[in-house]
């Protein structure tokens, strides 16, 4: 599973979900978090508790961390326009 996951560094396979953060109280977007997502070509999705150990134990935390955080900071700078501002939580 080591190298699948090199792999998917390499192809862009992890990719960032957005969880909606809503206030209980008026029902409002209070926010969202960020989530690492992994889709494996022939293995459909791998649950982080699978991969992130992995990427602890074989020192892939440091690229595949900075990659999701490119991604998400890309996107939410293309998102952010005139819209007020939310919580975020990478």
């Amino acid at each position: 599973m080591e190298n699948d996951l090199r792999r998917a560094l390499d192809r862009e396979e992890l990719r960032v979900y957005y969880q909606p953060i809503v206030s209980l109280d008026n029902g409002q977007l209070a926010g969202f978090e960020a989530l690492i997502r992994w889709q494996h070509p022939e293995r459909g999705f791998i649950n982080p508790s699978d991969f992130i150990p992995l990427a602890e134990d074989t020192g892939l935390i440091v690229p595949l961390a900075c990659g999701f955080l490119k991604k998400a900071c890309q996107q939410l700078s293309r998102c952010s326009g005139n819209h007020r501002p939310i919580a975020r939580s990478l």
